[in-house]
């Protein structure tokens, strides 16, 4: 991976983090890991197992809204996807795999856009979880919704019918392999 972006983007300068402890921990903990290279910067951060159409990241960057995060509201939703519910004024009031999918509006699909202040709020939520509660091995969103229950606001953006799938299993790849010639 490291010589395909170099390669790829040679003016781009990058740091790569290897979380030694993968087997043992989820997501939360790899950006935990973060913490030195993106603190006081404005950040998007991806979900490594997602192929998806680049016009997602315009969405996000073009949206007025500091803090949000790209959502699917195309399909039916089930158990295993991270779901969100909305306030009044179209912020995520809570955000889970444990939304009952009937009441939710869509799913989080793992690409987000949050300014250097959510930022700084998200990694002192981090810091709780991960050093002084020791869950390391829980989904990043638990601290979203952390930072929300603190008052932050994340809005949703909805990718409209624009394509992604995230890979978890074989049957996935094969559903993906279909839809990359279509992704821009």
């Amino acid at each position: 991976m490291r010589i395909f972006f170099k390669k790829k983007y040679p003016k781009l300068n990058f740091t790569f983090i290897y979380n030694d402890k993968y087997d043992s921990t989820n997501n939360i903990y790899s950006l935990w890991m973060t913490k030195d290279k993106v603190l006081g910067n404005d950040i998007l951060l991806l979900d490594s197992d997602i192929i998806f159409d680049s016009r997602i990241i315009r969405q996000l960057l073009n949206s007025n809204h500091e803090n949000c995060l790209s959502v699917r509201s195309d399909h039916e939703l089930g158990v295993e996807e991270i779901k969100i519910l909305i306030n009044v004024d179209k912020s995520i009031r809570e955000i889970s795999k444990l939304i009952n999918p009937l009441s939710a509006v869509g799913e989080s699909i793992g690409i987000e856009k949050f300014n250097s202040n959510f930022v700084e709020h998200l990694f002192k939520v981090l810091d709780k979880k991960i050093i002084e509660q020791k869950k390391v091995n829980i989904f990043y969103e638990a601290a979203f919704q952390d930072a929300i229950n603190e008052g932050a606001k994340i809005f949703p953006i909805d990718v409209e019918n624009y394509k992604c799938v995230e890979i978890d299993t074989a049957e996935d790849f094969e559903i993906a392999a279909t839809l990359v010639e279509g992704i821009s």
